[in-house]
């Protein structure tokens, strides 16, 4: 060994010096080497001690880091940057105590740091204090105004605080100020889909994917905003993309959960564009990574019942139980569920879950379940106890929300179709198993017009495809410029305010509809309702009133994939999209059909 390399290897100074510069430079094995040859020869070199702690660190190596880190503070206890570096992995074990000790220690030696800042907010945020990290964070910014990773981490935060439209300006500075700064492209990405901002959250996304391209995390989320913003054809190729980029049998976690979200989204995609079979085939390959991945076994149900495969539907359409209800809970009760057997004189609880449309459609089997000897409970959402609370058979009609009588057993209103057997070809009470409670009073005006038709356009907007199964107002302008029809809106809560000033609209009918039955008092007066795929539907033809129903290309499963008529309402009509998103061409096939019935 020459004198100058064996004076290298016995200098502590230059063999620090030789470790950072390696560290730096992103040579972390020979960075670790060096810093233990340092601490070997200059045990309390605090540095070092510092340095190698921080290095161990970002490998996870958190029990090896911690008393190195401890022995660094010890031999520099008036130095802010070990205090710091052990508030930060104290934080990383889930020590909060002992994280915001140390913070809060080097903070007071150091009021202005920006890192102890930084690690404060994330400390703060973990601890669900958002208000103190929002303002440790800020704090930090001032400072450093330039730092585009504090924007994306503020943005994060902003989002856990619901304040989405802050949150996408935060990731937006990130953006400019660190056009390469993935995390933030991505975040930025995510939180305008979440505004609906589709066409922007593409372009998000795109940009997260020319940076990683190789990531596919970033192309499934990519072909998940594709999807948001109904570029259906666009958003396949992008999952396909996704796919081969993950090894064919992946083994670890990550790419296992990777391929199983991306065969899922593959396979809902593909039904929306109606290729129910090789959409099918992409949902059972997700639940060949894990059967019971929810989303995946739900959309699987759905494509079944609409394919008329009622055994298996049904049986996959009970991992929707464990979904959250209009509280955002599961139900969950200690009796036990009702499996089919005779009730023998205890009472069933019937569970409202779905929507109004489900319970009005699920109302007709009350009856047979009462005729199996015992008492049934139907429980209900509150704007629908007053129309229902008179249904034949020893049935009592509770609101949800409300306390439960007494019962022995339970069932999720939608399980009945499961433990009855029921497939659509032997449907008890087509029609007419509701009526209005009482007459609509003054009735409507008919005075010099053919006919009184009810019309409904937007049905609930929180529903997963509201998108595909609301018509725009616009769209109806043919079938209401018809003369000698007037019209009456049975519109409730969003989209009632869509007709607004048209010319049209002022001959329109808008009775008050305070609860269904309300409106069923109006639907009994009425000569025709023409509506999507909404709750009005099912009211109208639960009471045997003629319905026309509106339905997108790919329609919700009680209505199968073909026909005009359903099997679960007699006096329905329906009205099927020749193609996606075709509302106008639709509309003009009903004005035709309304020229005919009243000519």
């Amino acid at each position: 060994m020459s004198g100058e390399n064996l004076n290298s290897a016995l200098n502590p100074s230059l063999l620090f010096r030789e470790a950072a510069e390696a560290h730096q430079q992103g040579l972390l094995e020979q960075a670790e080497k060096a810093y233990r040859k340092v601490l070997t020869l200059q045990p309390t070199h605090a540095q070092a001690l510092n340095n190698l702690a921080v290095l161990l660190e970002s490998w996870g190596r958190f029990e090896e880091a911690l008393p190195l880190m401890v022995k660094a503070q010890t031999l520099r206890p008036e130095d802010a940057e070990p205090l710091n570096n052990l508030g930060s992995l104290y934080l990383r074990m889930g020590r909060i105590k002992e994280s915001a000790d140390a913070l809060t220690r080097a903070l007071t030696l150091r009021p202005h740091y920006t890192e102890a800042l930084h690690n404060l907010g994330a400390l703060m945020e973990r601890m669900g204090r958002f208000d103190l990290a929002l303002d440790a964070y800020r704090q930090a910014l001032a400072l450093t105004p330039q730092d585009a990773e504090l924007y994306n981490n503020i943005g994060s935060l902003l989002l856990k605080m619901q304040q989405t439209a802050l949150a996408v300006s935060s990731f937006q500075e990130a953006v400019q100020l660190n056009p390469s700064l993935l995390p933030a492209w991505s975040n930025l990405g995510i939180t305008l889909g979440k505004l609906k901002q589709h066409a922007a959250a593409v372009e998000a996304n795109r940009v997260a994917v020319q940076l990683a391209p190789r990531a596919p995390a970033f192309h499934l989320l990519l072909g998940e905003a594709l999807f948001a913003a109904d570029r259906l054809e666009e958003a396949i190729a992008v999952f396909q993309e996704t796919l081969a980029l993950l090894p064919k049998n992946p083994v670890d976690a990550e790419s296992r959960d990777l391929a199983k979200e991306t065969h899922h989204n593959l396979g809902v995609t593909l039904l929306e564009l109606g290729q129910f079979e090789a959409g099918m085939r992409s949902l059972r390959r997700a639940l060949g990574f894990d059967a019971e991945y929810q989303p995946a076994q739900l959309a699987l149900a759905l494509a079944l019942l609409a394919t008329g495969r009622f055994t298996e539907g049904w049986e996959r359409f009970e991992y929707r139980i464990t979904t959250p209800g209009p509280d955002g809970k599961a139900r969950v009760f200690p009796q036990p569920i009702w499996k089919g057997e005779p009730l023998a004189g205890r009472t069933l609880l019937v569970a409202t879950e779905q929507g109004f449309g489900d319970m009005l459609q699920l109302a007709r089997f009350m009856p047979m379940l009462a005729a199996r000897g015992g008492r049934v409970v139907l429980e209900v959402p509150i704007g629908l106890l007053t129309l229902l609370h008179d249904l034949p058979g020893t049935v009592q009609v509770v609101a949800y929300g409300t306390p439960l009588p007494e019962f022995d057993l339970w069932i999720p209103a939608l399980s009945l179709l499961r433990v009855l057997g029921i497939e659509d070809r032997d449907l008890p009470a087509a029609g007419g198993y509701i009526t209005a409670p009482a007459p609509l009073e003054p009735p409507l005006p008919r005075e010099g017009v053919k006919a009184l038709i009810g019309l409904c356009w937007q049905g609930n907007t929180d529903h997963a495809r509201d998108q595909y199964r609301s018509i725009p107002f616009a769209s109806l302008e043919p079938l209401l410029a018809l003369p000698g029809l007037r019209f009456v809106s049975l519109q409730v809560g969003p989209g009632s305010e869509a007709p607004g000033n048209h010319p049209w609209a002022e001959s329109m009918l808008r009775p008050a509809l305070p609860d269904f039955a309300a409106t069923a008092r109006v639907v009994a007066q009425l000569d025709l309702v023409i509506t999507p795929d909404t709750s009005p539907a099912h009211l109208a033809g639960a009471m045997g009133r003629p319905v026309w129903t509106l339905l997108s290309y790919v329609p919700d499963w009680r209505w199968r994939l073909s026909g005009e008529s359903t099997p679960w309402y007699a006096s329905m009509r329906l009205f099927r999209q020749a193609q996606r998103n075709d509302w106008p061409e639709l509309v003009q096939r009903v004005v035709a059909a309304l020229q005919e019935r009243f000519p």
